[in-house]
Order: structure tokens, then sequence, then C-alpha cells
């Protein structure tokens, strides 16, 4: 059946997904980003739902729409690390060429 082999394929391709959600913050009240794993789905009538296990112990249900969220925050999540330890290379070699630069300039005026 080939709505069997659908489900199938969307279990292969979601079971041990990682996702990221905001929540409240209890401690300030702001929002903190928790990542949760996909550990199991089942089909209601009607569409299909998602059990997510995140980093505090918490589960969560979802359908295909909120787990699509909680995926795209994740990948947004990744690029911002991803491009934060980036700019931090990009500066370190940066710095490191400018104290180059400088040793190499003290050298000439102390040969002077």
């Amino acid at each position: 059946n080939e709505t069997q082999v659908q489900w199938g394929i969307t279990l292969y391709k979601t079971i041990g997904m990682t996702v990221a959600k905001e929540f409240v913050n209890p401690e300030d009240e702001g929002f903190k980003i928790y990542e949760g794993v996909v550990t199991d789905a089942f089909q209601d009538p009607g569409e299909n739902i998602f059990n997510v296990l995140y980093s505090d112990g918490e589960n969560e249900e979802y359908n295909d729409e909120e787990l699509k969220t909680w995926m795209d925050l994740y990948e947004q999540e990744q690029k911002k690390s991803m491009n934060k330890s980036s700019q931090k290379k990009r500066i370190k070699a940066v710095s490191s060429k400018l104290t180059s630069v400088k040793n190499t300039k003290k050298q000439r005026l102390e040969k002077q």
C-alpha cells in the first residue's frame, strides 16, 4: 500500500531528528531555546503526530506543520552558531596578521 510506504519514509526521515523550540525561561521570564529529538511518531486520523523529547526531560507532541517549524528553528540556530564560529576565526586571523605586521614594523625600526 502506497500510504504505508509513505508513512515508513516519514518515520525513517524524522525519528532521531533534532529540533529546537523556544520556551519561557522560568528563571527570568525571558525565552530559552531547548533542543529536542523526535523519539516516536504515530498516525492520528487525518494527521501525523511526532513525540519530541527535549534536553530538559520534557516531552511534547506535534503535527507535521508544528514539527517543521521547530526543525526550521533548529537549522536557523545551527547557522547562527556556525556564523559566530566563522566570525571568531576571521577575527583571530586578522588579529594574528596585525600582530605579525606590527612585529615586522617594530623589527625594522629597531634595525634603524
